[in-house]
């Protein structure tokens, strides 16, 4: 069993994430020559928490996840 598959899970897992960033920085833009500045800067940081906290969570239960494979396999004797 190897755990390439699972890399390749998290790696295109991190580029959704990514491309989200990507996509609220451009809608930032556009919001910063539509709406007041103050606005715009309170939305930034609720984008700034809802983000940090997907990113700070999806690598929390990767990691649970692969703590618990690796345990799991470890203990029906299959080498990683």
């Amino acid at each position: 069993m190897h755990l390439y598959p699972i890399q390749d899970k998290y790696i295109l897992s991190s580029m959704a994430i990514l491309c989200c960033i990507c996509i609220w920085h451009a809608v930032a833009n556009l919001l910063w020559n539509q709406l007041p500045a103050a606005s715009v800067s309170t939305a930034d940081y609720v984008a700034l928490g809802i983000l940090a906290t997907v990113y700070f969570g999806f690598n929390f239960l990767f990691l649970i996840a692969i703590t618990c494979l690796v345990r799991v396999f470890t203990g029906m004797g299959i080498k990683m």
